[in-house]
């Protein structure tokens, strides 16, 4: 894979989004599969469509024609041949020449097969085209309907990968940013344990806050271990999800620290949620095909116009002269058939009431999807909606925790607060910090759920 060979190259390389999306859309397998099944849609709609067209075979044929009996230029005067009057040796010829003749037919296999038929061989072209079955015709129909089908699924699988590389892109964002966090916290820990242990020496803390202090230094190491395993199974979870296998290497994420805004309502997301959303349109395609099937199995009751053409030569008698050209004689045929259904024990109306059921589930599927595409949306909509509040609230609490460090830094800094408060301080400031990343995390997957359901990116649903 020419693409993640060039991923592993470099270390501690910054990789984009799009550059994700770009590796896994090429190396996924879903897609390949997906890219298979379209390729069998269209040589399905090609076969139903060839049905269509002129056919032509090669044939050698077996005939049987009415039995000619073989006629002697002398055979009228076979009665006489007792009375002639004449030579011995004209008697002797026409005796010689009479049993010649009987000796030659008792020999023909072929002729003792019939009393009053001869098998005879024939071959040549045949040509034979359909000159009207709707069945046909709609069985095109249906396989072309397939081919729709087939592209809209690889439109959706497309889809899955974009956003399961956009969860794991997101995760492994959120995760590298928390060790980060995470290790800021167990360093403040470590400071004020420190610095408890110097005031619970002078008698300044009691047991109590130098036990306080040692659980949650103990519990900022914890949770930074966690936080690291988060973050090397969210790194497996990216790379498995580009199609990218684990080398060892090292890369980090390009920083974007912007937080998109939605510019479409709930109405038009649910518009655009209608015409594209792969599932939807999935089960739209699907009614559709039920609906030609129900027309392909009704079409059991139309008739059916061929033409069929002849051309090559035929023997009219298969005997050992098979091999003699002078046998042969040229044969041309043109016919019409024409097939008109009058009976079948019902069998075409079983079948046209089995598809008229696909036909009524299919119908139902289709509301129930419009029903989950539309409380999907809404849903998604107001999740972002409410976590566009959370960001401002807990911007905000930055800001406060900000402001609360810088002041009690210059409070410690004057001799009116102590070194406790101020850490106490700074982990106000990282906690916040943690909270604006998780409000954050939940909003970009919120917006990337929508993303996969109106089908459009982020740069075309958001404002700019």
């Amino acid at each position: 894979m020419p693409i993640s060979s060039g991923f592993s190259q470099n270390k501690s390389r910054v990789v984009s989004l799009n550059e994700c999306l770009t590796i896994a859309i090429q190396n996924n397998q879903s897609i390949m599969v997906s890219d298979e099944d379209r390729k069998r849609a269209l040589a399905e709609y090609r076969a139903a469509n060839a049905q269509r067209n002129i056919i032509i075979n090669a044939e050698i044929k077996s005939h049987q024609y009415p039995k000619v009996p073989r006629t002697w230029k002398y055979a009228v005067l076979d009665p006489y041949i007792p009375y002639l009057t004449g030579s011995d040796q004209q008697k002797a010829f026409y005796t010689y020449a009479s049993k010649k003749r009987q000796s030659q037919q008792s020999d023909n296999v072929i002729d003792k097969l019939s009393e009053y038929y001869t098998l005879g061989i024939s071959f040549g072209i045949t040509a034979g085209v359909s000159l009207y079955n709707e069945k046909k015709n709609r069985l095109v129909k249906h396989a072309k309907t397939g081919v729709k089908l087939a592209d809209i699924q690889t439109k959706k699988a497309m889809g899955d990968v974009i956003f399961s590389v956009k969860k794991a892109y997101y995760g492994y964002m959120m995760s590298q940013e928390t060790v980060v966090l995470q290790k800021k916290l167990l360093k403040y820990s470590e400071d004020r344990l420190k610095l408890t242990e110097v005031f619970y020496k002078n008698a300044q803390k009691q047991l109590f806050d130098l036990s306080k202090a040692r659980y949650d230094y103990s519990d900022a190491q914890l949770q930074l271990q966690k936080s690291i395993n988060a973050e090397r199974a969210a790194k497996i979870e990216l790379l498995r999800a580009m199609g990218v296998p684990d080398d060892g290497t090292e890369f980090v994420l390009e920083e974007n620290n912007e937080v998109p805004e939605l510019q479409y309502t709930l109405d038009e997301l649910i518009k655009l949620g209608e015409l594209n959303y792969p599932d939807m349109q999935i089960v739209k395609i699907q009614k559709e095909m039920t609906k030609i099937k129900v027309g392909v199995e009704k079409a059991g009751h139309y008739p059916e116009v061929d033409l069929q053409l002849l051309g090559g030569y035929e023997n009219g008698q298969l005997d050992r002269y098979v091999f003699d050209s002078a046998n042969w004689k040229p044969s041309f045929a043109a016919a019409f058939v024409a097939r008109i259904p009058i009976y079948s024990g019902g069998m075409v109306s079983a079948r046209v009431d089995a598809a008229e059921t696909e036909y009524n589930k299919m119908v139902y599927k289709e509301k129930d999807a419009l029903v989950n595409l539309r409380l999907m949306l809404q849903n998604h909509y107001a999740t972002l909606q409410e976590l566009t509040k959370q960001l401002s609230m807990s911007k905000m609490m930055m800001e406060n925790a900000e402001k609360h460090y810088r002041l009690s830094q210059k409070l410690y800094e004057s001799g009116s607060t102590t070194m406790l408060e101020l850490h106490d301080a700074n982990v106000s400031r990282v906690n916040s910090e943690m909270s604006y990343m998780k409000a954050r995390y939940d909003y970009l997957m919120t917006l990337a759920k929508i993303s996969s359901i109106v089908v459009l990116g982020e740069d075309s649903l958001c404002k700019k």
